[in-house]
């Protein structure tokens, strides 16, 4: 079980990594006042995962709301299927 859910997580981080990009948000910018950006690579490379306080927070760095971050990400695992 917790093998399935660190995949769904790095699915999850991966599109926040996505929206980060596509947002034109440096990495350096996006993880100020959150975490450092080392911590952040972790996350990425799935060797550590965020607390659900550090992941709120990442997707208000992105500037949308949960609501529209979840249906978005919806959207976006449904196409991987």
């Amino acid at each position: 079980m917790v093998f399935i859910e660190h995949i769904v997580f790095q699915d999850i981080i991966n599109f926040i990594d996505k929206l980060r990009f596509e947002s034109n948000i440096s990495i350096e910018a996006f993880c100020e006042n959150i975490i450092d950006s080392t911590t952040y690579w972790r996350y990425l490379t799935g060797k550590r995962l965020p607390s659900i306080e550090k992941f709120l927070m990442m997707i208000e760095k992105l500037g949308i709301k949960y609501s529209a971050f979840f249906e978005a990400l919806e959207n976006h695992l449904k196409r991987k299927i």
